[in-house]
């Protein structure tokens, strides 16, 4: 029985490769900032929990 094809093959030429619009995965603003920025502002739950 031939098994599945890799996600590779499958995304060949999809563009976005099931993200949606293309800045949502590849733009950097989708990580919320970089190092500690944001830590007293919307990254402020991570702080509490891992304190």
């Amino acid at each position: 029985m031939p098994h599945k094809d890799r996600k590779i093959r499958r995304y060949r030429g999809s563009r976005t490769h099931g993200y949606g619009q293309i800045g949502q995965h590849r733009c950097r603003g989708g990580r919320g900032g970089t190092g500690k920025a944001g830590l007293d502002k919307h990254k402020w739950t991570f702080v509490l929990k891992n304190d």
